[in-house]
């Protein structure tokens, strides 16, 4: 029993190409830049906007096919959504927010409220259940959005962004919450995640959307390992480079050249984590065999560590220690020399 979906559609200028196939008991997040057409595709998915063409089924069901009338109505779907600004109702108690979802599927207000209370017991906020969304955390609210959608008994759950509403202090915890939630869902899971963490916490799969396409399926491993553009190379906090290898050497578009250790001829991705990077005020003596001189174009903070960018010969990120950024005199123009070993480079087919 699975999702099956295959389909395109347009809204505008922009145009959405979705295929994916998640088992049940599988939790697959969706990641990508801003506009890339995370939410439109759980949006169509759950009924919100048509697609175009294409097919949507699940556990064998047809919920839509594009260009024809056969569509079922997102109440008729079996799909939980919680939305990104979670939409409870304001007016309403948590438990008749809760108790919403299984009575527009038809079931009477007492059972209706009575399979509510037994899901806010699950989510831990049984003591909330008269209290207004407006007295709620924003980790409280999430389980609440989370909770209306189960208990629909959904076989397909959709999340979009679930912890975007929770803030820092919270966050690890209530992720670390949602997954045993979803863990404990056997349908069919997707998730929109904008963070690296969350993605790769929560799913057993993530699926890289960039400019309306699916660049790249993988588990964890999968991704970090064999970034295939340099969104996913950013988001895993990688370096990446592409271009045409040739005895042992990778030639890049603007005319550098690396050494690598072991790399196959032809289109090639290279990969290099930023703490390979050597940073040195004099030219370096010993073994690397890729050494250049560059320019700081950038120094960001990255949590106990600074990240170096450099645009020119070669475009890469380095990262270095605070005590290091001082004795290097880091800064916007600071002339430096690189090195970087030629076996801390990882290469694959492009």
């Amino acid at each position: 029993m699975s999702l099956v979906a295959d389909f395109t559609l347009a809204r505008g200028d922009f145009a959405l190409e979705f295929a994916a196939t998640v088992e049940r008991g599988e939790t697959l997040a969706l990641v990508g830049p801003n506009g890339a057409g995370k939410s439109s595709c759980l949006q169509a998915l759950g009924g919100l906007i048509p697609i175009d063409a294409g097919s949507v089924e699940l556990d064998g069901r047809q919920l839509e096919r594009g260009g024809s009338r056969q569509s079922l109505a997102p109440d008729q779907r079996r799909v939980g959504f919680v939305f990104q600004d979670l939409l409870l109702f304001p007016h309403l108690s948590v438990v008749e927010n809760v108790a919403y979802g299984p009575r527009s599927r038809g079931l009477d207000r007492r059972s209706a409220r009575s399979r509510a209370t037994e899901w806010l017991e699950r989510v831990g906020l049984s003591e909330f259940a008269e209290r207004r969304p407006g007295e709620l955390s924003g980790g409280q609210a999430q389980r609440v959005a989370l909770a209306r959608a189960l208990a629909c008994e959904p076989a397909l759950l959709l999340l979009d962004e679930p912890l975007s509403a929770v803030d820092a202090s919270a966050r690890a915890e209530l992720r670390r919450e949602l997954r045993q939630h979803l863990d404990a869902f056997d349908g069919v899971r997707l998730i929109v995640a904008h963070d690296a963490i969350d993605a790769f916490a929560l799913a057993d799969r993530v699926a890289v959307l960039e400019g309306g396409r699916v660049v790249q399926t993988g588990t964890t491993p999968q991704i970090c390992g064999h970034p295939r553009s340099t969104y996913v190379a950013d988001l895993v906090g990688l370096n990446l480079f592409r271009g045409t290898a040739s005895a042992g050497h990778l030639s890049l578009p603007g005319g550098a050249e690396l050494v690598v250790a072991s790399v196959p001829d032809g289109p090639t991705l290279a990969v290099l984590h930023p703490r390979a990077v050597a940073l040195f005020r004099e030219r370096p003596q010993g073994s690397p065999r890729n050494v250049w001189r560059s320019t700081v174009a950038a120094v960001e903070p990255a949590i106990d560590r600074l990240r170096v960018r450099f645009d020119a010969p070669v475009p890469l990120v380095a990262e270095v220690t605070h005590g290091a950024a001082q004795e290097l005199g880091l800064g916007p123009g600071a002339a430096l020399w690189i090195a970087v070993k030629a076996t801390e480079i990882s290469a694959y087919s492009g």
